[in-house]
């Protein structure tokens, strides 16, 4: 190959190169510091980028309104109105106020919040409760009714626990729809807090951000800065010896 020829693909690859050097600059330093900037606690708001990663919900919002606030689950997150609540891996199956309180229902838990959505008590299995819930409601005398797949129970006030009963006067928790505009809103909030800046960058340094052939133009990288070097080194050789036979001719 002639010293031309290899001077034109040494820039040509030197230009290549250039784009991956940046890239990975920017982002190695990025990460160096992902604690200082905290970046693993921020999250996208794009929309191209969310839809680039398909941050969607992987089964339709479920919703309860009560008292002029409605509950609502995507996926494991859960919302009063468009406040954010504890998170739970289990199926909403209602709500129900109880005085100045929330009772949420799950398909073995109960969560009970403050009027201002705070957490009180999360009861389960270890405190007596059923498994297996459906639903959940109110009696004439507004005691809390559950019905799991097996039978009604009733939370006896008097001595803390669940009985069985036959009660057929009982205002169940009916799921509704949700409305458009916080529909909107909420698939917001969720889609928002789905994807980690930290995420990002990490797989654009590592070349998964362009999916499963990212990685391999990132090896490709690799080869071409290995060209590089070499065909540099190998430029400089030419050229040198080159020069001796000029500085031998006169």
């Amino acid at each position: 190959m002639k010293l031309l020829d290899l001077v034109i693909w040494h820039k040509w690859l030197g230009a290549i190169a250039t784009i991956f050097i940046i890239i990975l600059s920017i982002t190695g330093v990025l990460l160096i510091h992902t604690l200082d900037l905290n970046l693993h606690e921020k999250f996208v708001d794009s929309d191209w980028l969310l839809s680039w990663y398909d941050i969607s919900p992987k089964n339709p919002p479920r919703s309860y309104a009560i008292d002029d606030h409605i509950f609502t689950q995507i996926d494991e997150q859960l919302y009063i109105d468009n406040l954010e609540l504890p998170t739970s891996d289990e199926v909403l199956r209602g709500v129900i106020q109880v005085d100045n309180e929330f009772v949420i229902a799950f398909d073995n838990s109960l969560f009970l919040l403050t009027a201002e959505g705070e957490l009180i008590e999360r009861l389960s299995s270890l405190q007596g409760l059923p498994q297996g819930l459906l639903s959940i409601g109110l009696n004439s005398d507004d005691r809390i009714i559950i019905k799991t797949s097996q039978d009604l129970y009733v939370l006896d006030l008097d001595l803390i626990e669940w009985r069985a009963t036959e009660e057929d006067n009982i205002s169940w928790s009916a799921s509704t729809d949700l409305p458009e505009e916080l529909q909107t809103e909420l698939l917001g909030k969720y889609r928002g807090n789905g994807l980690p800046v930290e995420r990002v960058i990490v797989d654009m340094h590592s070349g998964r951000f362009l999916g499963k052939y990212g990685i391999w133009i990132m090896d490709l990288a690799v080869i071409i800065f290995l060209a590089l070097s070499i065909s540099g080194w190998w430029v400089w050789f030419k050229r040198r010896a080159l020069q001796k036979e000029i500085d031998a001719d006169e």
